[in-house]
């Protein structure tokens, strides 16, 4: 039996998914107005929504589980509380992958191994990667939904709970030929709306965990990003003295072309972000984010040439 090569799964993945980042799936909404367009009068063909919707709720948890380890700390550091997880193997020509060749992220690697086999599974894992209980915060960001029988909100516990049904159910539809199991009208509704509502409530809770500064003003956003570029700045300096004093004559005047050389593509590649949104209120942002993701880049690859020459003081190893 051939070894399972997890690198060209998610490779293969990503050739099929169109939509990306962390925004909800587009075929759920497909899914939602299949059914109000289509309704239940072929019965076999109405087997297959909790297939997709699960379809749905998996990647798009994932896409979450992702987001949230490919931005960095606290979340990627909280990984540790999965030490041990049998689920999660890393090789070392894994490791190359994600670190040197970049074929993958971390977040891809380890959200796609994750057995998300229902509720359960997917609040150990989410939990684990936020670093609080992931059920217990949703009751905070559930949409504002009315029970049209009751005329209060649905509760969370509600719709956790149609949500395992709607699990239970993609079981049996996809793992079994189930001839005499049918399936009600209103109950392909309430496991749509419940999915929807889960996954609205997990973008809820989860958005403004990855972008803070999702509910300030264009400027004030622009402001507090703007503070980062002195940082940055500083620290793409100090490393570059810190090799440059570790370096003969020559070597050091290949670093300080280099240097040059990446001032001059750094504007070039600034002016060509920026360059299609001269006219708006955005552009200010985008050159800042521009510089930033230059920056960092930079900063990333004076780190490894520090490990090179055999600097590893003031945290330079971290980065490796």
């Amino acid at each position: 039996m051939s070894k399972r090569d997890v690198i060209k799964e998610i490779e293969s993945k990503r050739k099929r998914q169109k939509q990306k980042g962390v925004f909800l799936p587009r075929r759920l909404l497909a899914i939602y107005d299949s059914f109000h367009k289509l309704g239940t009068d072929e019965r076999e063909l109405s087997k297959y929504y909790p297939i997709g919707l699960i379809a749905c709720l998996e990647g798009y948890i994932r896409s979450q589980i992702c987001a949230l380890i490919d931005s960095g700390s606290p979340y990627c550091d909280n990984l540790l509380h999965l030490n041990g997880d049998p689920n999660i193997k890393i090789d070392l020509s894994t490791a190359v992958s994600i670190y040197y060749q970049r074929k993958i992220t971390l977040g891809e690697f380890i959200s796609h191994l994750l057995p998300l086999t229902g509720v359960e599974g997917i609040n150990k894992y989410m939990s684990a990667v936020l670093g609080f209980d992931f059920l217990r915060s949703l009751v905070s960001a559930v949409p504002y939904r009315m029970d049209k029988a009751t005329g209060q909100p649905i509760p969370i516990g509600d719709i956790i709970k149609n949500v395992e049904e709607t699990f239970r159910l993609r079981h049996i539809f996809a793992h079994e030929v189930a001839e005499n199991q049918e399936l009600d009208p209103e109950l392909i509704k309430l496991i749509i709306d419940s999915v929807m509502q889960f996954l609205t409530a997990t973008h809820n809770l989860v958005w403004p965990l990855l972008d803070p500064e999702a509910h300030l003003s264009n400027v004030e956003a622009q402001n507090r990003r703007a503070k980062q570029l002195p940082v940055l700045r500083s620290e793409m300096q100090r490393l570059l003295r810190a090799i440059r004093e570790r370096l003969g004559v020559n070597q050091a005047k290949h670093l300080d072309r280099s240097q040059r050389a990446w001032n001059s593509y750094f504007k070039e590649f600034r002016l060509a972000m920026v360059e299609p949104f001269l006219q708006g209120t955005i552009s200010g942002f985008i050159h800042i984010d521009a510089e930033i993701a230059a920056l960092e880049d930079r900063i990333h690859d004076l780190k490894r040439f520090c490990y090179w020459v055999g600097i590893a003081d003031g945290g330079l190893e971290s980065a490796l």
